[in-house]
Formats: C-alpha cells, structure tokens, sequence
C-alpha cells in the first residue's frame, strides 16, 4: 500500500482491516485495529 498524502496534523490516528465478502453473506469481520502515530506535522511546508 501507498498512502495518498499525510495527514495535515500531527496526533494518533487509529484504523481498523475489515473484510468485505463478495457473496450474499452480512457477516464481514474486522480482521485487525492499528495506530499510527505522526509528530511535528507543519501543514503549512
């Protein structure tokens, strides 16, 4: 994967992987949570 820009501030920002299922089946688990943690972001550079 390849991010499409960085976040404008600086902070935690967290993300869940959910999957999606291509049939008739609702049941669409998360398969994992993360963090990523960004420091000094300056959105004016």
């Amino acid at each position: 994967m390849k991010p499409f820009r960085n976040p404008m501030y600086d902070g935690v920002y967290q993300f869940q992987v959910q999957t999606l299922s291509t049939g008739k089946s609702t049941y669409n688990p998360i398969i994992g949570t993360a963090r990523l943690q960004f420091y000094g972001v300056n959105a004016h550079e």
